[in-house]
């Protein structure tokens, strides 16, 4: 999802006009670009964390929907003590 002032994940901004189509400019910075899918791949892998992404293919799918379930029950006490507090704000 785009965000003001460049992408949500690298920063980084679509150039458009003569000269500049299809690159992405580096953190916003005029002048730095970005000319290769390469660049811009390293860019996204430097922000992620590889040893969630291990930890998430060792469990078995068991665990994997297990962890789901727990996952879903806090998103709704989260709903419902948000609901119980602007509740009590009124």
């Amino acid at each position: 999802m785009p965000v003001a002032g460049g992408c949500l994940f690298t920063g980084a901004l679509p150039l458009a006009g003569a000269g500049h189509a299809g690159r992405i400019m580096k953190g916003g910075v005029k002048g730095e670009f970005m000319n290769s899918v390469d660049e811009i791949i390293e860019r996204y892998k430097r922000d992620v964390d590889l040893t969630l992404i291990d930890a998430a293919l060792r469990r078995t799918v068991e665990e994997r929907i297990q962890a789901l379930e727990a996952f879903e029950r806090f998103r709704e006490e989260l709903r419902a003590a948000t609901e119980r507090r602007r509740d009590a704000l009124r």
